[in-house]
């Protein structure tokens, strides 16, 4: 009895020295775990054969057929090249190349990558060991160490983006500025009405009017704003200022009409009703200015090109005979007004006979259009009135682009005027020769404007003789 009563209490003890023995067993292991995070974590070995070396991580309490191990579409670097997949995000500080024969993009840590290699790819980041594949517990201390030396710059950030907040304004402070802003704001109607009434107020200062009048100028450029002002009234304003007593309001008030009227047929019609073409003749036929002559040619041509009214009104107010006056000066200024006036009467000329060429039987304004352009003959009353004689007198200017487009409208002429161009054959051959010398000399630097030049003069001596045989 004596001996089974000493068995119970060696087994009974043994029982607790097992258990005591567990129970500190379990105490230091749990002492190396924060509080709250027991069992999160464990490490998973690295296969000799991976060699990407990342660590892997899984969920305490699953087998490895079940483990979740999370995955970004980031590209890990190895000391060796590995492929870029498409829509990676490739970490900062690698070496970076193109294989051309692949057709793919490769990289890898540079060769003096060392140890721990922090990596981060936008909201991504980690830590990969460049020495071998794997980290041992020690070096996963240390990674982890010095993976939060990296990602505590979140106060150096915060500094840095504090200082720029002072440089520069936020964007409620800029929504409130142009907010402001466009409380002072004016539309080009409001600038245009504003301006006319200024207009208005200030007709006996000159200055005051120049200055209107130049503002004028810039906002009627726009076709809108042109049709708004001409609406508003602005050119019953604009023709009577044409007639001021100063040379200097006569020439602003000019050029303004000039950019109104541009390629825009509302305002032409609106020009014409307000008596604009007659007054503009009438300036070109009386003044003496050379520089109020050149705006006057400027807006004549922006009333009548591409209006056969208008054009037509211009030769019934005697506008072929306004520029021919501009002949009676030899000056070289005035010279150049001639061309213009010639380069003027020519494009009308083409006009009409592009339109005589391409109009659609089918559409209507276009129909109405040859009708009125065959209501009067430019080209017969500009060799009844003496241009026939004018023009190859022109020949004689040293500019090279002002005699070809005295060629070019001759060459429109000729039908009309061959009888008196044949007096100009001389001159042109002058010319053949003169630019055929240039022609050869050009063809070492590769242009050919001269060759051009010469062929134009070939061709209309050729004409205007084969014209004078027949």
């Amino acid at each position: 009895m004596t001996m089974l009563l000493q068995s119970i209490k060696v087994v009974n003890l043994m029982v607790l020295m097992l258990f005591l023995g567990c129970a500190f067993y379990s105490l230091c292991v749990h002492s190396e775990v924060p509080p709250g995070k027991e069992g999160a974590l464990t490490i998973v070995e690295a296969d000799e054969d991976d060699n990407d070396g990342v660590i892997s991580i899984e969920e305490n309490g699953e087998d490895k057929g079940s483990k979740k191990v999370e995955e970004y579409d980031v590209f890990y670097p190895t000391r060796e090249w590995q492929t870029v997949k498409k829509g990676q995000a490739i970490p900062k500080g690698l070496h970076v190349r193109m294989n051309l024969e692949k057709g793919v993009t490769e990289a890898k840590l540079n060769d003096d990558d060392s140890g721990n290699k922090f990596w981060q790819a936008g909201s991504h980041q980690g830590m990969v060991n460049t020495d071998k594949k794997s980290f041992t517990r020690d070096e996963l201390k240390k990674a982890l160490k010095d993976f939060k030396s990296h990602t505590g710059t979140s106060g150096q950030d915060s500094k840095s983006a504090a200082e720029v907040k002072k440089k520069f304004k936020s964007y409620n402070d800029l929504k409130k500025d142009f907010e402001e802003m466009n409380i002072a704001m004016k539309t080009d109607g409001e600038i245009i009405r504003d301006l006319l009434e200024l207009f208005k107020k200030v007709s006996s200062d000159t200055d005051a009017k120049f200055n209107v009048l130049t503002e004028l100028e810039y906002h009627l450029h726009k076709i809108d704003n042109a049709q708004l002002f001409s609406s508003m009234g602005g050119m019953s304003l604009l023709v009577t200022s044409l007639n001021d007593t100063s040379p200097k309001i006569q020439e602003e008030a000019t050029l303004v009409l000039g950019s109104a009227l541009q390629s825009n047929p509302k305002v032409q019609i609106s020009a014409i009703e307000h008596g604009a073409m007659h007054q503009l003749i009438k300036m070109l036929s009386t003044t003496s200015s050379t520089s109020l002559q050149k705006k006057t040619l400027f807006a004549l041509s922006s009333l009548a090109r591409h209006f056969p009214y208008a054009q037509k009104k211009f030769l019934e107010l005697g506008g072929l005979a306004a520029l021919k006056r501009l002949f009676d000066d030899s000056s070289t200024d005035a010279q150049k007004l001639q061309i213009k006036a010639l380069t003027f009467l020519s494009d009308l000329l083409v006009e009409k006979e592009l339109s005589e060429k391409h109009t659609d039987e089918d559409n209507s304004v276009d129909v109405e259009r040859l009708k009125q352009y065959r209501q009067f003959n430019l080209k017969s009353s500009m060799r009844e009135s003496g241009w026939c004689e004018l023009v190859p007198q022109l020949l004689s200017t040293p500019d090279h682009d002002a005699r070809e487009k005295v060629l070019n409208a001759m060459t429109t002429l000729v039908s009309e005027c061959r009888p008196t161009f044949t007096s100009a054959v001389t001159s042109l051959e002058s010319l053949k020769s003169e630019y055929e010398a240039l022609a050869l000399d050009e063809k070492e630097e590769g242009d050919d404007y001269f060759t051009g030049l010469a062929q134009l003069v070939t061709t209309m001596l050729s004409t205007v003789q084969r014209r004078d045989e027949l």
